[in-house]
This record gives C-alpha cells, structure tokens and sequence, in this order.
C-alpha cells in the first residue's frame, strides 16, 4: 500500500488467504486495476482533447471576422432579391456559430439540433428534389446538455451512403425523448441500406470504437470513421453503456440510436416539436 502510495499502480497483492486480510487484499487488486484503467482513459481523453485543439488552431479562422462577410453576403443577396441565395448563407453562418459554440463541449440538445438543421438546409440546396427530412424532439429534453457534433457524422452517412445511392427522394427522420433515465435519439433513413455483411462489420468497429480511433491517422479515411469517433467520444465522456446501436435492411434503410445520459435539473411537460423540410 506505501508503494501505490508512492505511486506505483503495478503492485498487487500476492498471498492467497480465505481470511479478512485475504479479502482485504483482493479488494485492493481491484481497486488498483480500476484505478489504472482509468488513470489510462484519462491519458486518453487529455491526448485527443490536445490533438483537437492543435487541429482546431491550424484551421482557426476569427470568428466575428467570418460572421460578419456572411451577414455582408446575406444582406447583398436580399438586396438583389436572391432570396435562395440568402437563407443559404443564413444556414452557414449558424452553422458555423453553434458549431464554434465559444469552445465550449457540451450544448444543450436543442442547439445541436438547429445546427443539424441548418447543415439539412444546406445540403437540401446541393441535393435538390433528392431530401426531405424531419425533426421531432420532445419538449422535456430540448435542454438536456449533449456532446456537440455527435449528430453530424450519423447524418452524413445517411445522406452519402443512403439517400445519395437510392433513386427518388429519400427521407431523414431525428427523434429525441426521454426513454427511463436516458436520453435517446433515433436517426432514421430510407436510403439503400446495408448488406448484413457490411452491417456486421460496423457493429464490431462500434464495439471497438476507442481502440480502432486510437490511432486517427489510419482510420480517419476509412468508411465509418465519423461514426467511431462518435462512439469513442460518447463513451469515454459517459462510459461504455452509452453510445450509438445501429440497424440496417438493404434496399430499406438504416436506423442509428444513440443513448446518452439525461441529466437536467428542469423538466417541462413531454409535447413533441417537430418541423419538417416539407
């Protein structure tokens, strides 16, 4: 006990006794052994926080400087009546601003859905007659606090290996509502969907999803690699019982759930919101 004391999370306690002190010392191995792993998820999570930070200063644009040429090409446009051209810029630059979210992890629920929704627009603008979508959050949870950017990779899949592969126009469905203690919101696609091959194999990388990001540089190019990283964020904030579950039909569609903790002080009555790009 000096040596963990000291320091030194290697020791173990090593007599085989059926006594109190033989219980004693069983409890201490596992307490030393937790207290390793993490001691290691905390080493973790302090590298890939120093990694965003240093990727975020090599592409640091000042963000009022930014705001600013976007609110001036948004009054040029409705000044020329592009009115299209307008409530596209206006979508970017909430895009970007909640996105920026002055450095913070964590928004509210609610923030990360207007984000999601103004990068829809967007891509409702690239994907004309190709994308419809829907959102519905329940009024209790709008302002649960959620890791921001765990809704965009999911999305992007969607609309890249989904809606992009199907013909006709292809749908989004996002849900949020309290289910127990736990927030969950289900992201729901009728694009070309996955082989059970392929579903399989994303199913396993989940399970893996910190490991297989561990190291981004040889993974980040690879198929799924947003949706990992979502995953190993999730569950190193939260722990392993939390994160993303996915389901897929070829020809059919794709469902992502994702489960996070609910934790807010204020509860409103459970009425749904709902918009739609209809």
């Amino acid at each position: 006990m000096k040596k963990t004391e000291a320091g030194d999370f290697q020791v173990r306690y090593q007599e085989k006794r059926d006594d109190e002190m033989g219980l004693l010392g069983k409890s201490f191995n596992k307490m030393v052994i937790k207290v390793n792993h993490l001691m290691h998820l905390t080493e973790r999570q302090e590298r890939q926080k120093r990694e965003a930070e240093f990727r975020s200063l090599q592409a640091n644009i000042n963000p009022h400087f930014l705001y600013n040429t976007l609110d001036t090409i948004q009054w040029m446009a409705r000044k020329h009546q592009a009115n299209d051209v307008a409530e596209l810029v206006a979508s970017l630059a909430k895009l970007f601003r909640i996105g920026l979210s002055k450095g913070h992890d964590f928004i509210s629920l609610l923030e990360e859905l207007d984000h999601i929704d103004s990068y829809l627009k967007i891509q409702q603008t690239r994907y004309r007659d190709k994308l419809n979508y829907q959102i519905e959050v329940e009024d209790s949870v709008k302002g649960v606090p959620v890791l921001k950017f765990i809704l965009q990779p999911i999305i992007e899949n969607a609309i890249y290996h989904g809606i992009k592969e199907r013909r006709g126009v292809g749908h989004i469905k996002i849900e949020a509502r309290r289910t127990g203690e736990s927030l969950m919101i289900q992201i729901s696609d009728d694009g070309k969907g996955m082989s059970a091959a392929s579903l399989q194999e994303m199913k396993t990388a989940l399970k893996d999803a910190i490991a297989r990001t561990e190291n981004p540089e040889e993974t980040r190019h690879k198929k799924g690699y947003g949706m990992l990283n979502v995953q190993a964020r999730i569950q190193l904030t939260h722990g392993p019982e939390y994160g993303l579950t996915i389901a897929s039909e070829r020809n059919v569609g794709t469902k992502v759930t994702i489960l996070l903790p609910c934790d807010q002080e204020e509860e409103r009555d459970g009425e749904l919101e709902s918009f739609d790009s209809r």
